[in-house]
């Protein structure tokens, strides 16, 4: 931003400001010049560039909120520490899914045996979904000095983010199949749920773009507009997905709880039961996105304190709950500890066979270069 002033540069010193909205009833609002810095100065401009932290908070946000600064700038050390952790977890799932789980397993023998299963293919798809989100909300949603850049970061973080919800309501979708039919084979549908994931959110961001141009926000950061209500362009199919998911997580823990091994329990082993399954759907449905629409005023900011700790960590709860125990996975690693253990067994007995060979040769050459008793007393004589 340039502020045109007919004022020598030298006569005075240039500060960039802007009014904190945010303030107590007491001191009202109050000019800040937190995030802001004086970039160039001369007698006629002075170029300033404000650069504001942002929270994962504001993709669910219906509306505006003026947080002080302290605020923002916990809610992006919150976000900052949590999508790092997040990060980690979902890169190292990846792995553990392609070394381990996948056709590229270097302990599979066969690849049609590897990553056969639905399941394991929509959580790649959802990893790679949420990364992409993750890693271009933190590189680029304060990147405001550039009007283009910014626009086309708004567009890459709602595609991605929109992206990854789908690829939960397909996990929703897949795991309602399952349960339903969980006495029949169910078909295949990996080419379905690849279109459905990934051209769907594509579609949306399409027409948003095309109905409202600037309906992306770029001044205070790269997102979509609360002015004019085009936030709801992302909030909106999240709002459906998160219904959707939640009814089916209510149906699998109803059926779950139903199982004759369920039924025999007690009161609170059922209720411990529940609890798990609630823990190991939840991140996976994005249920807990819904926490970030409740935060519309001042009064419920704490809520985007939890939002925000939840959902920036959400790979890492993946990562445990979808990761560590996929079956594809463990079955790989059992594979390879038992060809290991057959490998180790093997070499035993070919040390075994070897060493035995060993003595028998040095006992054969003993016997034939050690000179008799009789032989020696002759050849005394």
């Amino acid at each position: 931003m340039c502020l045109f002033l007919q004022i020598p540069a030298d006569t005075y010193s240039r500060r960039c400001v802007f009014i904190n909205d945010g303030g107590n009833a007491i001191e009202g609002n109050q000019w800040s010049s937190e995030g802001c810095e004086v970039e160039e100065s001369t007698d006629t401009c002075t170029t300033c560039s404000c650069n504001h932290l942002t929270s994962f908070a504001i993709l669910m946000q219906p509306v505006d909120l003026d947080l002080t600064a302290d605020q923002e700038g916990a809610l992006w050390y919150i976000t900052l520490v949590g999508s790092s952790i997040s990060l980690l977890s979902l890169a190292t799932t990846i792995f553990l899914l392609l070394f381990f789980g996948s056709c590229f397993a270097v302990f599979c023998s066969n690849c049609s045996s590897c990553w056969k299963t639905e399941r394991s293919f929509l959580l790649m798809n959802l990893v790679l979904a949420l990364m992409a989100a993750q890693v271009t909300f933190l590189a680029g949603i304060n990147a405001t000095s550039n009007q283009t850049t910014c626009r086309a970061v708004a567009i890459l973080i709602h595609y991605f983010f929109l992206a990854s919800f789908f690829w939960m309501m397909a996990h929703g979708i897949q795991l309602f199949f399952k349960v339903k039919s969980v006495f029949s084979a169910t078909r295949d549908r990996r080419v379905e749920f690849f279109l459905f994931g990934w051209i769907n959110p594509g579609a949306i961001v399409i027409v948003t773009s095309g109905v409202k141009p600037d309906g992306y926000e770029m001044q205070k950061y790269c997102w979509l507009s609360t002015d004019n209500g085009m936030v709801y362009a992302f909030i909106g199919p999240v709002l459906f997905i998160i219904v959707v998911n939640f009814f089916i997580l209510f149906f699998v823990i109803k059926t779950f709880m139903s199982i004759k091994a369920n039924c025999k329990k007690s009161d609170i082993q059922k209720t411990k039961a529940g609890i798990r399954a609630c823990a190991v759907l939840m991140p996976l449905l994005g249920v807990t996105w819904l926490v970030g629409v409740i935060a519309v005023d001042q009064t419920t900011v704490p809520f985007q304190y939890i939002f925000a700790a939840v959902n920036s960590a959400q790979g890492l709860f993946i990562f445990i709950f979808h990761g560590l125990q996929n079956e594809d996975v463990k079955e790989s690693v059992r594979r390879y500890r038992s060809r290991a253990k057959v490998s180790s067994l093997r070499t035993d007995s070919s040390h075994s066979v070897l060493n035995a060979k060993l003595i028998g040769k040095n006992n054969q050459t003993g016997l034939t270069t050690v000179p008799s008793p009789k032989s020696q007393h002759v050849g005394i004589k």
